[in-house]
């Protein structure tokens, strides 16, 4: 096949036949291939992500400040209001990371953020349009109707949770390395893994396009 487009080439054929040769190509690659390169992760979009915590307190921003540069950041705030929101999206963007607010989409644009993380209840009534073409959207999934929907929804990526157990919810009920291929194998856009992550962990999950995590990024037990 190759050579066939070498020889094209070279003989000056028409662009026509390069396209030809192109779609035949294309046409040649196993659906699972095709499948593959239609859930690439947006270029602008990182494969691994920092889950700020309102446990984390001021150690918040240091942690920002440490990350390797191609480390997104995603900002969740329960309390300290749109004042710890900015300071973190600020740390975020000094440092050149990606970074989404979790919440609605009006109050990422607010922060100046790459775009907004929406929870589960959120994505239930957003809307499709986006602010504009460069802005991020991810979303929280814990199942395979919110796997729909964050699809339908015109989603760059979610992240699927809890794949490990937890600090914060011990006991609860976890995906699992196969809970998390089985969803994310019919999941119809990038699936990025959540909840007990480290990269350690990460190294062992199928069908992941990344992962997320609180306390991997500080050394302690994951989160």
């Amino acid at each position: 096949m190759a050579e066939l487009y070498r020889l094209i080439v070279r003989d000056g054929s028409d662009v026509a036949a390069l396209s030809n040769v192109n779609q035949f190509i294309i046409n040649g690659l196993n659906l699972q291939t095709r499948a593959a390169m239609s859930l690439m992760l947006p270029s602008m979009l990182p494969s691994r992500w920092f889950f700020t915590d309102d446990r984390l307190g001021d150690d918040a921003l240091a942690l920002i400040a440490g990350l390797p540069r191609d480390v997104g950041v995603i900002v969740r705030v329960r309390e300290g209001g749109r004042a710890r929101v900015a300071a973190l999206v600020r740390a975020a963007r000094r440092h050149r990371h990606v970074v989404l607010v979790a919440g609605p989409i009006l109050a990422a644009l607010r922060t100046g953020a790459d775009g907004a993380h929406l929870p589960e209840q959120l994505a239930r009534c957003a809307g499709k349009r986006r602010p504009h073409r460069r802005f991020r959207l991810t979303v929280a999934a814990h199942s395979r109707p919110a796997l729909v929907r964050a699809r339908r929804l015109g989603a760059d990526a979610a992240f699927l949770s809890p794949v490990f157990a937890t600090r914060s919810h011990p006991g609860g009920k976890v995906l699992g390395p196969l809970g998390f291929a089985r969803l994310a194998r019919a999941a119809g856009l990038p699936v990025l893994a959540l909840g007990g992550m480290t990269s350690h962990q990460a190294g062992h999950l199928r069908r992941a396009h990344g992962w997320g995590a609180i306390d991997a990024w500080h050394g302690r037990p994951a989160h």
